[in-house]
């Protein structure tokens, strides 16, 4: 759940830094970015916890750092397409600051799919079944895909 309302934080910021130009005002960059550093914040903090959380015990410390891994990956590609071929160019600078809304997107739909964590179920919602049955099928869907 929080990871959800967590991209409300960055959608702004891709509104904010999106139509900054059209309204011709720094302002509403510095507080794009002030919301996109709270998401990352957020982010790097919740996301590798739900992942070691819903991992089974044998796929936890590998799960855990694909969080890392990612990080890595979307700053490479951050700087790629920062490139003024690319979208760092004076005319398309306000569509990069925005490009941070597409896994924010992404995420929002792919997130309730997902089972919620077992030790959330277990210890802040008392729900032992449900925990149970979490364990079970991140660990049967984990053992299918490898």
């Amino acid at each position: 759940m929080s990871l959800l309302l967590n991209n409300v934080f960055v959608i702004t910021a891709a509104l904010l830094s999106g139509f900054s130009r059209m309204a011709k005002s720094f302002e509403m960059i510095m507080l794009s970015r002030f919301f996109t550093g709270v998401n990352a914040g957020v982010s790097m903090n919740i996301q590798p916890m739900y992942l070691a959380e819903s991992a089974p015990k044998k796929l936890r410390g590998a799960v855990a750092l694909t969080s890392a891994s990612f990080t890595a990956l979307g700053l490479v590609l951050g700087q790629v397409v920062g490139l003024r071929e690319l979208l760092g160019g004076e005319e398309s600078w306000p569509f990069l600051l925005a490009s941070n809304a597409v896994p924010a997107l992404i995420q929002l739909t792919a997130l309730p799919w997902l089972p919620e964590s077992p030790r959330y179920l277990l210890i802040d919602r008392g729900d032992k079944e449900s925990c149970i049955s979490g364990e079970l099928r991140v660990t049967v869907s984990l053992s299918l895909s490898t």
